[in-house]
């Protein structure tokens, strides 16, 4: 029986570990992120319900410390205080707080857009079209 010489194995065991764990983390990484931005777009759409809700006692600003003008906010500026919160989002509220009455049921929907790269290009999408809706009433 002869003795095959194995040295240089581990290096070349290393190195396919090393690529598939790269192509692995490269595939999966893009999901990931869309799953976080998922997340975050739903607390926002929550975050912005209670602003469009909410009817406090005292005088309120929204996100760029413009006083609202009332105690109700404008549907524009319930769109305005969900584009403070995430970036690049599509807002809409409906119907706009002011204006309705105690008891109305609002409802705020968030959409975005996240990039899929290389993940994209074998699913056949290049982005993944994202979106959070929240519903409630008008206190």
């Amino acid at each position: 029986m002869t003795m095959r010489d194995e040295r240089g194995v581990a290096a070349v065991e290393l190195a396919l570990f090393m690529s598939l764990l790269v192509g692995f983390v490269a595939l999966t990484g893009p999901l990931v992120i869309a799953f976080k931005d998922q997340l975050e777009l739903g607390r926002a759409a929550g975050r912005t319900l209670r602003f469009a809700t909410a009817v406090p006692d005292q005088r309120r600003f929204d996100c760029s410390g413009a006083p609202l003008g009332g105690r109700r906010p404008t549907a524009i500026q319930v769109v305005g205080e969900a584009r403070c919160q995430i970036d690049g989002i599509d807002a809409m509220v409906s119907p706009a707080p002011r204006g309705s009455l105690a008891g109305t049921e609002i409802t705020v929907t968030l959409q975005k857009s996240v990039s899929l790269g290389i993940v994209g290009s074998f699913l056949g999408t290049p982005s993944l079209d994202l979106e959070a809706t929240t519903t409630g009433v008008l206190e």
